[in-house]
């Protein structure tokens, strides 16, 4: 049945082509409309463990189509509507990896471009007592871009992005002293969606952008029988587990970027990023067996709940000319997280996180020429951070706390030749109320990097210097 349904669907794409290609290069010359494919079938035979064949090759055997390529030019009438298509597929009809694109395109006026990618995995342990693990599972991502040119100064766009992972797979879990094997469905796809504009004028650049994301995952797992366990000497023992942790999640995510040259000597640089995800969670936790010392038990729990996260991400950056080789340079940062959430049911919680931070930068740049640039100043950053939690039994705790960095920075451009460039960098700084006693309180890095590249050869190297002070006054220098 798979075998008849592969070869149709080859069939028909074949034949769509050719209807294409007679279509399309009807009154074309030869270089306007070209295209190759390679179409055959495949005979595997094996030999031996098969789960391993699977693991490192899992090729089956039927018919493919290995390649095909496509590109037309478009003459005449047909330029009105578009300039060039090319369609590229690989291994379409059953392998690991399959592979399609097309790109569409009008210049000055728009392009589209789709992308399909579909993957398989498969592994299962062999050993007799191993990890008890198995996965089998095919993974399909798809993925468009479409850009319209409202005018010389300003662009639309739309993105979209499609994932789904299906398959099966087995999950080992500790229960009474006894390790069991469990059935785990995996069934999860996320849709992704983004409009934005894009405007760009002599002095002024500006994008604002839409996304929305879609998520869901079934997320269970069973025993599909009367189970001894790994080990059958101990007592325990299960007559049925089930686990069902299905959730889903939306969220919305708005940005806006600016780039702004008003001044011949003012240069701003902002972003702006907010966004907002919702969550929902359903749970079934049910088990019926005996325990290592031959005690029955069963048990079973459910409910539901619910979260709630809002992100907020500001970020301002200012260069103000001096001189045509000194300026003054600065940045402001605040990020804010803020989550609430609650379970109801067996295990009723709710609780809330709130993370504030506020960033500030300030310093000189100087450019002695085109191939030299040196830069340096002071950094300040201070977190507060709020949580809390509340349980079923009404007891609630709130936590605070706020932590401070303080320090300066410097780094250097040096290019030394057109093909070798010097970079290094520096940065000291101080912590107040860290979280934990083996904390660093004081930092220094200091990275160099040197690069030398040329038509033939491209070379990094990368050289870091770090110490770190703890609270005890004992030090710990790395290099690499």
């Amino acid at each position: 049945m798979k075998l008849n349904k592969t070869l149709t669907s080859i069939c028909v794409l074949v034949m769509v082509i050719f209807v294409m290609s007679a279509f399309l290069s009807a009154g074309e010359k030869e270089d306007d409309f070209y295209g190759y494919f390679t179409l055959g079938y495949r005979f595997v035979s094996t030999d031996g463990v098969e789960t391993r064949y699977k693991e490192d090759i899992n090729l089956d055997s039927g018919p493919r189509l290995f390649n095909l390529n496509l590109h037309y030019k478009a003459t005449g009438s047909a330029k009105k509507i578009i300039d060039r298509l090319d369609l590229d597929i690989y291994n379409f009809g059953g392998d690991p990896y399959e592979t399609m694109g097309l790109s569409i395109v009008k210049y000055g006026k728009f392009k589209f471009d789709y992308k399909r990618r579909k993957s398989t995995y498969f592994y299962q342990d062999i050993q007799d007592s191993g990890d008890m693990h198995h996965f089998d599972f095919e993974r399909i991502m798809d993925s468009g871009a479409f850009k319209i040119r409202l005018c010389s100064a300003a662009k639309f766009y739309l993105n979209f992005d499609l994932y789904t992972k299906k398959g099966s797979s087995t999950q080992s879990f500790d229960i009474s002293r006894d390790e069991f094997e469990f059935d785990k469905p995996i069934d999860e796809m996320s849709k992704t969606v983004a409009v934005g504009l894009d405007v760009k004028v002599k002095k002024f650049a500006f994008v604002l952008e839409e996304k929305i994301q879609d998520y869901e995952n079934t997320n269970s797992m069973f025993l599909p029988g009367f189970s001894l366990g790994e080990d059958p000497d101990p007592a325990a023992s299960l007559n049925y587990f089930f686990l069902n942790q299905p959730y889903d999640f939306k969220s919305y995510t708005t940005t806006a970027k600016i780039k702004a040259n008003p001044f011949a000597f003012l240069l701003i640089q902002g972003a702006a990023q907010i966004s907002k995800q919702d969550t929902n969670l359903n749970y079934t936790d049910s088990a019926s067996g005996a325990s290592y010392l031959g005690d029955d038990f069963a048990y079973m729990y459910q409910g539901s709940g619910s979260f709630e996260r809002n992100i907020k991400l500001y970020d301002l950056d200012l260069t103000l000319l001096l001189s045509n080789k000194l300026a003054v340079v600065g940045a402001v940062r605040y990020k804010s997280f803020v989550q609430d959430g609650e379970l109801t049911g067996d295990a009723a919680a709710a609780s809330r996180w709130k993370f504030d931070t506020l960033g500030l930068e300030g310093g000189l740049q100087f450019q002695a020429s085109s191939n030299f640039a040196l830069t340096f100043g002071l950094r300040s950053e201070e977190r507060d951070i709020e949580r809390g939690m509340e349980e079923a039994a009404g007891e609630e705790g709130v936590e605070g706390e706020t932590t401070k960095r303080r320090g300066f920075f410097g780094n250097m451009l040096w290019k030394l030749s057109k093909n070798f460039k010097l970079t290094a960098d520096y940065q000291y700084g101080t912590y107040q109320d860290v979280f934990t006693l083996t904390s660093p309180t004081q930092f220094k890095p200091f990275p160099l990097n040197r690069a030398f590249e040329s038509q033939r050869v491209l070379c990094h190297r990368h050289l870091s210097l770090k110490q770190e002070r703890k609270r005890h006054l004992r030090r710990n220098v790395g290099s690499q």
